[in-house]
């Protein structure tokens, strides 16, 4: 089921440069370690179906580009169970109110396509399959 796409609102910060706690142990996570990567950022919430088959749809994604679930509305306990082990997740978090303030979420789930250098490039909010989602990676060069 698609809810539409949007292109991304221009984003004042390097989405690079926030901090997040991590849903596992509530450490800190500096995104600054995904610098040098192409990643894949998913916001998503507590008994959201389509989250769910969204993270399901994420086997195709090559190595090299970085998956972070983030969450919202809802407590460390309840996100994390939402999350079951998956080795296509490379991180873990916990939205913080500078990433909220940031993004403009209108619903979950949303995808965040980021480059290299932590710049946003395309967010869209629909459950998008795991082909339509490398075919936005490849056009990264090319904003959308």
């Amino acid at each position: 089921m698609s809810m539409g796409s949007l292109k991304a609102k221009p984003v004042a910060t390097n989405l690079y440069d926030l901090n997040f706690k991590n849903l596992k142990d509530f450490g800190s996570f500096k995104t600054s370690n995904l610098i040098g990567k192409k990643s894949l950022w998913i916001i998503f919430q507590p008994d959201c179906q389509s989250c769910r088959s969204q993270f399901k749809d994420l086997k195709c994604l090559p190595k090299d580009i970085s998956v972070v679930a983030v969450g919202i509305n809802g407590s460390r306990e309840k996100l994390s169970k939402e999350l079951k082990p998956s080795k296509f997740i490379t991180q873990q978090v916990l939205a913080s109110k500078d990433f909220e303030s940031e993004i403009e979420i209108e619903g979950t789930p949303t995808l965040l396509f980021i480059d290299e250098q932590g710049v946003l490039n395309f967010q869209g909010l629909a459950v998008q399959s795991c082909k339509m989602i490398l075919e936005r990676f490849r056009g990264l060069s090319k904003p959308l």
